[in-house]
């Protein structure tokens, strides 16, 4: 069986792959905000305001995935509304923005780490 089957659209809109993923997501969350609470309550009191949303990127990314991951669990009754599409599409795209900014950030820092390892 193909891996594009096996994980296709039907498997992935499954109401119970999605509630997994929430569930997964939303405690992960959780934890990357505990996780840097220290570095944003240094940010908050040492630096400018503006670098508060830069501090937890991880846990941003993931918040983003688990609100666009809610609109796929409750879609909106009235989809064609402008505000919910506009909040939707904005918070989609954060998602996927912040998802990859973060993946890219991850394999950047990772990747000289473990070439010196192996050296």
């Amino acid at each position: 069986m193909p891996f594009a089957s096996l994980f296709g659209r039907p498997f992935l809109m499954n109401r119970g792959v999605l509630w997994t993923l929430f569930a997964v997501n939303l405690l992960g969350t959780i934890y990357g905000y505990l996780w840097y609470g220290d570095q944003l309550l240094f940010t908050i009191d040492n630096k400018p305001a503006w670098m508060i949303p830069f501090v937890p990127d991880s846990p941003t990314a993931s918040l983003f995935f688990t609100l666009s991951l809610l609109y796929l669990l409750f879609p909106p009754e009235r989809p064609s509304s402008l505000p919910g599409s506009v909040l939707r599409a904005v918070i989609e795209g954060l998602a996927a923005v912040t998802s990859v900014k973060y993946g890219i950030w991850a394999v950047v820092m990772i990747l000289p780490e473990q070439l010196r390892a192996i050296r």
